[in-house]
């Protein structure tokens, strides 16, 4: 999967962008340092890392109901093949 920016992940996991980059800041969430100050997120990895966060918070919930959501639209895709 592309690195996304932290708006695009932001906009996938309907948090504020500015929730991403506390994340960041706060050490629970990776990003890759892609030079000049840019920075990309691996959404697979960005949901592993939210679903373990052993904070509790409302992010978690969110998380995993996208997780669901996914694993249905395949499972639709799939049968629609």
């Amino acid at each position: 999967m592309p690195l996304e920016t932290a708006y695009e992940l932001a906009e996938y996991l309907d948090i504020n962008p500015e929730t991403v980059w506390r994340l960041v800041r706060e050490k629970r969430l990776h990003c890759y340092d892609c030079g000049r100050g840019a920075k990309r997120f691996d959404r697979d990895r960005a949901l592993e890392e939210l679903l373990i966060d052993s904070n509790g918070n409302g992010n978690k919930a969110k998380v995993e109901k996208k997780k669901v959501e996914e694993t249905k639209s395949e499972s639709d895709y799939s049968k629609n093949l």
